[in-house]
């Protein structure tokens, strides 16, 4: 199954070792995302420090082996669906890129855990709960 990962389950996965990181490092799944993940997720790294413990080399050393997991699309294979995917996602535009990826590259869902996604009839979504 070829799922776009969302930003969230990723900071999720960086927080703390469970499911998420399980499913991450699983061979059961062709993950992919957006170019920006990486930036996003370091936007977070004070979040994550802080509730997960771990010192922002040790988030460094866990981001990094995560990330080989998840193939990086470059917005240049997405870009002629974000137009389409910002219309979808008027509520919250900041998640159009997923949505793109997710249609340009037709992925059979989005993995998130943010409600944002529900709804929206185009977008297959799957929540952590659902791939376990």
């Amino acid at each position: 199954m070829k799922l776009v990962v969302d930003a969230n389950v990723l900071i999720a996965a960086l927080i703390r070792s469970g499911i998420s990181r399980d499913i991450i490092m699983s061979d059961k799944f062709a993950l992919v995302s957006r170019d920006y993940l990486n930036l996003e997720l370091n936007q977070h790294k004070n979040l994550i420090s802080q509730k997960s413990g771990l010192s922002e080399n040790e988030i460094a050393i866990v981001m990094t082996i995560l990330l080989r997991r998840i193939d990086t699309i470059p917005l240049s294979d997405y870009q002629e669906k974000l137009e389409e995917a910002v219309t979808l996602m008027k509520e919250n535009i900041n998640d159009a890129p997923y949505v793109a990826c997710f249609l340009a590259l037709r992925c059979d869902g989005i993995w998130t855990n943010d409600s944002d996604f529900k709804g929206i009839h185009k977008i297959k979504v799957f929540q952590t709960k659902d791939l376990v």
